[in-house]
């Protein structure tokens, strides 16, 4: 049986040796969008995939509800450079209420779950269900 290495994340403002590259776009500071249009935080960190160096988290500070820091997955949203906006294309604000509070990292897999559960709704212990790859999680490969 092969086991998945756990993934190495630090979050972009711990790192001064890694920056976003001039032709990709950097969305710290950009106000955040719900699904409806509605403003409900800004992008504060990135969350980066050391193993792959590319950014799989944005840290958002939620204004709305609940002030606090929430991880969303980057997939799950759009950049607009023009208008400096990040459009959560199919999370409303409900959703993003159900986002548990990011302390910081390591992620553990309780955390994932959640974070996992609150934006399909699918309970990710349930065999087959997961709808977002957490490569952290020890699994068979094959």
């Amino acid at each position: 049986m092969t086991r998945t290495p756990a993934t190495t994340f630090v979050t972009l403002s711990e790192r001064p040796d890694f920056r976003v590259t001039a032709a990709d776009t950097d969305p710290r500071g950009w106000n955040v969008l719900d699904a409806n249009n509605n403003a409900v935080g800004s992008v504060t960190d990135l969350i980066i995939d050391v193993d792959a160096l590319i950014a799989r988290y944005m840290v958002c500070a939620i204004t709305q509800g609940a002030v606090r820091l929430v991880l969303v997955p980057i997939g799950f949203a759009q950049l607009d450079a023009e208008r400096q906006i990040v459009h959560l294309d199919f999370v409303t604000a409900a959703e993003i209420e159900k986002l548990p509070a990011f302390t910081g990292l390591p992620l553990s897999v309780a955390q994932s779950a959640q974070l996992e559960q609150a934006l399909t709704g699918v309970d990710p212990t349930t065999p087959g269900a997961a709808k977002i790859v957490r490569r952290d999680e020890t699994r068979d490969a094959s």
